[in-house]
């Protein structure tokens, strides 16, 4: 019987941040447990020592207190929604509703990277807060620029936030069954309030569906949507082209189809709309070269419907039924969504520059294919009955 010790491939997972670890995490959880071999978990908590690496966006080298902190660049930090002080350990910015993380003496509105859930269509993949806001997405692929880039810097190089008006972080969320459809909710005093987002599988474009969805009550919702091309350098040319939100910035193009009014304001575009019991709001976000006509509309609803089909079809192929099914399938699926389609070459992570530790060197693009954790999901998908696409 194999003991592995995997403290680096398991460190501080949670439910739904499958681009907190790179792929050979998933790969390695995958493989051990199909082998039939014991995992022992050595801790699942952040290293805190002196001689513990520091590894979290939110808390900067050397701090040791709760007290709120002053931001830089707003002013000091005020209580947030939830009622408690902001703090240097991922607070809420009391005048802009952000999270605060702080490196080398500057302000970051970036959250833990464990608190982000992915999504994706094969070719590119998105992180999702808990605060219910997109903070990366490179389009059209993995290793393109970033069109939204908050989770390396702020709101300003893009991000698109979709929550009840007011709120911070949610009540709950999870992944809808064995896919990459997440699924975010909100209980306030109006009332209860889904967000279910997801990317469906890459037809003629590149779409990002986004569907609020009313539980209870009758919730205030806010939209904001900042788009920005070239990791945040490159601000669109944004306008309104047949009931639609067009953005143009050289090369790339976006259109957003929403059934609220979006009103633009010349570097943000934003929405109010109030949601009740049952019904559903979909925004979709496609993209395009600007040189190509509009891609073909996709239907919000009909799309997560597709995605999930697709995902159920995919995993229904799992012949693994042993020790950890749950997380081996959700291993699976996030090898699944890191592999880009066209040429089967499956990336490390989705995302680039983020350090392994805090001023560290090691901030290395993982948006590439390498060997080492190739071979880990090889040998994951192999033996949980993918032979077909291990060996394609």
């Amino acid at each position: 019987m194999v003991v592995l010790l995997l403290w680096h491939a398991l460190r501080g997972q949670s439910l739904v941040h499958p681009d907190a670890l790179t792929v050979a995490g998933f790969a390695a959880m995958a493989a051990v447990a199909v082998s039939g071999a014991t995992v022992v978990v050595l801790s699942n908590r952040p290293p805190t020592g002196p001689d513990e690496r520091s590894w979290r966006w939110d808390r900067p080298r050397g701090a040791d207190t709760d007290a709120p902190e002053p931001c830089r660049r707003h002013g000091p930090c005020g209580p947030p929604v939830g009622g408690t002080a902001a703090t240097v350990h991922g607070g809420y910015c009391g005048s802009r509703g952000d999270r605060h993380a702080q490196l080398g003496g500057d302000y970051l509105m970036a959250g833990r990277i464990e608190d982000y859930g992915l999504i994706g269509d094969l070719q590119t993949a998105a992180l999702v807060g808990r605060d219910g806001s997109i903070d990366w997405l490179c389009l059209p692929r993995f290793d393109s620029p970033a069109c939204f880039a908050a989770l390396l810097d702020d709101r300003d190089v893009g991000r698109w936030r979709i929550a009840p008006a007011g709120a911070g972080g949610c009540t709950r969320r999870r992944y809808r069954g064995d896919s990459l459809i997440l699924e975010t909710e909100w209980e306030t005093p109006a009332g209860a309030v889904r967000v279910v987002d997801a990317m469906p599988p890459r037809g003629e474009a590149a779409d990002v569906v986004r569907v609020v969805e009313g539980l209870s009550g009758r919730v205030p919702m806010h939209l904001e949507l900042t788009l920005r091309f070239d990791y945040g350098s490159a601000v669109p040319w944004v306008r309104q082209v047949d009931g639609e939100l067009a953005a143009v910035a050289g090369p790339d193009a976006v259109w957003v189809s929403s059934p609220v009014p979006l009103r633009h304001d010349g570097r943000t575009t934003c929405a109010d709309f109030t949601v009740g019991a049952g019904e559903q709001v979909p925004f979709v976000l496609t993209y395009s070269p600007s040189h190509l006509p509009r891609p073909q509309p996709v239907d919000g609803l009909a799309a997560i419907g597709d995605t999930e089909t697709f995902w159920a079809d995919w995993i229904g192929r799992c012949s693994y039924t042993g020790e950890w099914a749950d997380a081996v399938r959700r291993s699976l699926v996030t090898l699944k969504a890191l592999t880009y389609a066209p040429t089967g070459g499956i990336v490390a992570a989705a995302t680039t520059s983020l350090p392994e530790q805090l001023g560290g060197p090691r901030n290395w693009d993982y948006r590439y294919c390498w060997l080492r954790d190739a071979t880990f999901t090889l040998q994951a998908l192999l033996g949980s009955g993918y032979v077909e696409e291990a060996t394609a």
